[in-house]
């Protein structure tokens, strides 16, 4: 099996794994990774002194226009459906647990 079989594989071994969960239970599990990863961003924070670095991405689509993409990007981030969550936890390997949070 070539490398690109088999990482496609895996990908999909660990999409179905992760599909096995509720968000809850994937929290519980990764409970301690997520306590750690809060302390440093908190210390993190606090280095930063309100110091902020702007970020830029960059979207190429074929076939659509940017206000339907926009739609249904806000879409699959906003609502909670199994095929929305299916797509969020196949975007990237470290994606678990994927959740809105609007602020008010």
């Amino acid at each position: 099996m070539d490398n690109t079989k088999n990482v496609d594989e895996l990908s999909r071994k660990l999409i179905k794994l992760k599909l096995n969960y509720t968000d809850d239970e994937m929290r519980a599990f990764l409970k301690g990774k997520l306590k750690l990863s809060s302390m440093m961003m908190k210390l993190i924070v606090r280095l930063s002194k309100g110091r902020k670095i702007a970020s830029k991405t960059t979207i190429y689509a074929k076939g659509i226009d940017a206000e339907k993409l926009s739609s249904k990007l806000a879409d699959l981030m906003e609502v909670l459906s199994a095929e929305n969550r299916k797509i969020n936890l196949s975007a990237y390997p470290e994606h678990y647990v994927l959740h809105l949070v609007k602020e008010d």
